[in-house]
């Protein structure tokens, strides 16, 4: 696998297609535009205002499980961005950035969270195990 120059001397490697023909390196990357930085920031700071926000819900008692993504929060958005609609993901505990930059609202997660009506998963799941057919993300899946 080759190795590209990126922004700022930062190496990127970008797979692109389907089959074998999609390795290719040295492409620089874009220049990201004014509205897309500004979707990033406005979404790192809703989710660290959500992770606040839930997590001392969690130590109240009022639910029974949280993990925060604090410390990952930027590179969820930033890998996020990265990506398209049609792409799925397979996110993992603290990746809930992702969800959000694809539109996940905040009244999802806390039907996640809080295991109600509305939650996609019926409660089945553990608090933080978001996934959404409309956002391409698979539910983490784990049973202890």
């Amino acid at each position: 696998m080759g190795r590209g120059e990126g922004l700022g001397g930062v190496w990127e490697t970008r797979v692109e297609g389907g089959g074998r023909e999609g390795w290719r390196s040295g492409q620089q990357l874009g220049r990201v535009s004014k509205d897309d930085a500004l979707k990033m920031y406005r979404s790192t700071v809703t989710l660290q205002t959500m992770d606040n926000i839930f997590y001392e819900a969690q130590r109240q008692g009022r639910m029974s499980f949280y993990l925060t993504s604090h410390g990952e929060d930027a590179i969820n958005i930033a890998s996020a961005a990265a990506l398209t609609q049609d792409d799925i993901i397979l996110p993992q505990y603290r990746e809930h950035g992702v969800l959000l930059w694809r539109g996940f609202t905040l009244q999802e997660f806390a039907n996640q969270c809080f295991g109600n009506k509305a939650d996609y998963g019926k409660g089945r799941q553990m608090p933080i195990h978001y996934g959404s057919n409309a956002l391409n993300s698979v539910n983490l899946d784990r049973c202890f």
